[in-house]
């Protein structure tokens, strides 16, 4: 694949991560699915993706125009890390129990789409350079533009973003649009010509969703009509919240009487030369 900016996005990534607690490494998911243009960084070294390489906590998973990563986590939360992205499982901590007693990812470019598992909704933290997203019970699209401006799309659930000044809203909808960017959240809603331009440009799995596992797959009838063509644009439903503060681990260990924690670092996939 063609070399990916490590270095500017690691800087970009420092700047975004530097409040988050380093956490011990352990496995926390897998790589179910991949395409070529994908890649996985882990402490300064590089790695090819393939299915069934592991995932830990602090790795950087990279892709080109045309890479596509699907995960699995041990929660069954599912990850798509789209084409000409940069995702990182920053701080994620998991218990026996298979649920997550943390679980903060960042990305700072591209498009992805996340399903919710089994986890409790206050322990999920989803950071962009313009806004941390929580959840309850959800699956939605979100992507970054140039300029590092959030959009999320929610198809089922609700997710609660923040902007800066910590103002926060919660959406809900099929196929609810809203933005974030310098200037924080904006809640007014958009055109419908606007939101199909935007899905188009910026959201592949809206257009189709056929190089996605079932599990990856989610319902896009607010969206799109049967036939693929562009369907009536269902409204957001958009209230301002109070910012819910991020779920903190007990010092120590960071795992519960459940205990916690997958192994050390099998699977690493194939190295890379630098």
């Amino acid at each position: 694949m063609t070399d990916l900016p490590i270095r500017p996005v690691l800087a970009a990534l420092a700047a975004l991560l530097f409040a988050i607690p380093a956490a011990a490494q352990e496995v926390v998911g897998t790589v179910v699915g991949v395409t070529e243009g994908a890649r996985l960084d882990r402490d300064g070294e590089r790695f090819a993706l393939a299915p069934e390489v592991s995932i830990l906590s602090g790795d950087i998973i990279l892709t080109d125009a045309t890479g596509t990563v699907q995960l699995l986590f041990r929660d069954e939360t599912r990850v798509v890390v789209g084409p000409g992205s940069q995702f990182v499982a920053a701080d994620i901590r998991m218990r026996r129990s298979g649920r997550a007693q943390r679980f903060t990812v960042a990305t700072i470019g591209g498009t992805f789409r996340f399903l919710s598992g089994n986890s409790a909704g206050r322990v999920y933290d989803i950071r962009t350079p313009t806004a941390t997203m929580g959840i309850r019970g959800t699956a939605f699209d979100f992507a970054l533009d140039r300029r590092r401006d959030t959009t999320l799309v929610t198809f089922l659930g609700e997710v609660q973003i923040c902007g800066a000044g910590r103002r926060c809203y919660a959406v809900t909808g099929s196929c609810a649009t809203v933005r974030a960017g310098a200037g924080g959240v904006d809640p007014r809603p958009i055109e419908a010509e606007d939101q199909t331009a935007l899905l188009d440009a910026q959201f592949p799995f809206t257009r189709s969703q056929e190089a996605l596992g079932a599990g990856y797959r989610t319902d896009l009838a607010g969206c799109r009509d049967g036939d693929g063509e562009d369907g009536a644009v269902r409204p957001a439903v958009v209230r301002a919240v109070s910012p819910v503060p991020p779920t903190r681990p007990p010092q120590g260990s960071g795992r519960d009487d459940d205990g916690g924690g997958g192994g050390g670092a099998t699977g690493g996939g194939s190295r890379l030369g630098d």
